[in-house]
């Protein structure tokens, strides 16, 4: 989940006491950053796993960038980055696009996480394994945050948002669709850049329709 990521980011910006482009920018940031901290770890060849393939059978190795304690860590880092610009709200918020992402967006659908990154992962359940509900729930999820943002954004802005993340969002899923083996990230790494590009276009997205001045 992704597309989906970003657009839970841009809907709490639509509620943050800092409207526009720089407080979009960094909720959506955080929002995705677990993921991006994956992308970069798997390239480095510390992370990685089984993905890119079938979401039915993503299996990803993740223990630095999505353990509990690297998520409160993550968390607490954009705490500080929001409230020395925005005050305690922003901050909040800040933390809870962290949390939600790991709690709602990840968690749920299959991905076993550690407490911290030398523990075991402890079982989740496995949406993915039902991937049209997992696939139906994430498109759901970027309606209805897109929706939450339509004010802040404008009828017109929303829509495009709606329309990129969508394509974003089928896009990711294509391996699936057509029921692809996953590939194994150890043995080749910098396949994980397709996932990169594909998440740093949706923040981008979602900075680039953002009104500078909410």
């Amino acid at each position: 989940m992704y597309a989906g990521h970003a657009a839970m980011g841009i809907a709490m910006a639509a509620v943050a006491p800092q409207r526009g482009r720089a407080a979009v920018a960094l909720l959506v940031g955080a929002s995705i950053a677990a993921d991006v901290g994956w992308c970069v770890l798997t390239m480095a060849s510390i992370e990685g796993g089984h993905s890119l393939g079938s979401q039915a059978l993503h299996a990803p190795r993740l223990p630095w960038s999505h353990s509990l304690l690297s998520t409160t860590a993550l968390a607490i880092a954009f705490t500080g980055i929001a409230f020395s610009r925005g005050g305690v709200r922003l901050a909040a918020l800040s933390a809870a696009a962290v949390a939600l992402h790991w709690l709602v967006g990840d968690v749920p659908f299959g991905e076993a996480f550690p407490v911290t990154p030398w523990s075991e992962p402890v079982a989740t359940p496995h949406l993915y394994a039902q991937w049209p509900v997992a696939f139906a729930i994430e498109s759901a999820t970027v309606a209805g945050c897109v929706l939450l943002a339509a004010r802040m954004l404008g009828g017109r802005r929303a829509a495009i948002l709606f329309g990129v993340l969508l394509a974003l969002h089928v896009a990711s899923w294509l391996p699936t669709f057509a029921a692809q083996p996953p590939i194994d990230l150890q043995l080749e790494p910098m396949r994980i850049v397709a996932y990169l590009v594909l998440l740093l276009a949706s923040w981008a997205a979602c900075v680039a329709v953002t009104p500078r001045s909410a």
